[in-house]
């Protein structure tokens, strides 16, 4: 049996170290301003429900209202820029489902997908 290690800097520890202390999506928006990062999505989360990424009611109704039971309805829909196209949902709960799908994503990540991700 092989075991292999992932080399990991010190620099992506702290980082993960910090997101679990302030949350990730401050600290990536601190230490990436402006860039664009993936949001990291597995399709195991794919069957979550959109309740669990604790939305406000405006942006949850219009979510369902459009068939985005799931998360990975909503990353269809994100992958595709459809999120604009949905009715009553404007910037600002464009921006909250956003957040809130990269919040939800990244707390159903493992321990090592998480620092792959810093490292990144």
């Amino acid at each position: 049996m092989r075991c292999y290690f992932l080399q990991v800097s010190t620099a992506a520890i702290q980082l993960k170290d910090a997101a679990e202390k302030h949350g990730a999506y401050y600290v990536l928006h601190l230490t990436c301003p402006g860039k664009t990062i993936s949001i990291p999505y597995y399709g195991r989360m794919g069957s979550l429900p959109i309740d669990e990424m604790n939305l406000s009611v405006r942006s949850s109704n219009a979510l369902k209202r459009c068939g985005a039971m799931t998360i990975g309805k909503v990353a269809e829909l994100m992958e595709t820029g459809s999120l604009k196209a949905i009715r009553n949902l404007g910037i600002k709960s464009e921006k909250e489902i956003i957040r809130s799908f990269f919040t939800l994503c990244y707390a159903n990540m493992t321990a090592s997908e998480k620092l792959n991700f810093w490292q990144n």
